[in-house]
């Protein structure tokens, strides 16, 4: 499994990065790696996903349909690269890029009323509570609600877009 999850990883960075050495030398420094370890099912979905990636730069949207379907079938998170498919597809920084930029934004900050919706829509059905569930969700059913990710890693993984967004007329010009 490690393999196979470590050959998506070197083949990815070996065909689309223009800095090779440089780019498996962050995902090492940046601890990445222990995806393989602590979310194996799931590191593992996208990693199929990733040896297919050339379906998404080339516009075969059957055959990376049918690698997102098997994937899914891994972990139920794979569906997220249906709307990936498409996004990517954008210029950076255009104006289809910041649309799906803010909807992403107001999905986080107003989750909750979009749950409490959710659950109001729901109900009298069999998939009442869904919304509190999706909130509170606890995978290892051991009473314990996930409080997510870490704060500093989150800052520290914010770094490289804002990066990107404080060189956006660069990376424009080169696109």
């Amino acid at each position: 499994l490690a393999i196979f999850q470590a050959g998506a990883i070197v083949s990815l960075y070996y065909k689309y990065s223009c800095n090779y050495f440089m780019s498996m030398y962050l995902f090492i420094t940046s601890v990445s790696f222990t995806w393989m370890m602590n979310g194996a099912r799931q590191f593992t979905a996208v990693c199929l996903i990733l040896y297919f990636l050339n379906f998404v730069i080339e516009r075969k949207i059957l055959g990376f349909a049918i690698v997102v379907y098997l994937a899914y079938l891994i972990h139920d998170t794979a569906i997220l690269w249906v709307p990936i498919y498409f996004i990517v597809r954008f210029k950076p920084f255009s104006k289809q890029i910041w649309f799906f930029v803010i909807l992403t934004l107001l999905v986080f900050f107003f989750i909750t009323q979009f749950t409490s919706f959710l659950d109001s829509s729901l109900e009298g059905t069999q998939y009442e509570g869904y919304g509190e569930t999706m909130i509170n969700y606890d995978p290892d059913h051991t009473g314990e609600v996930d409080d997510g990710v870490n704060p500093i890693r989150a800052l520290i993984s914010a770094i490289p877009p804002g990066i990107a967004l404080w060189r956006w007329k660069y990376i424009k010009d080169r696109t």
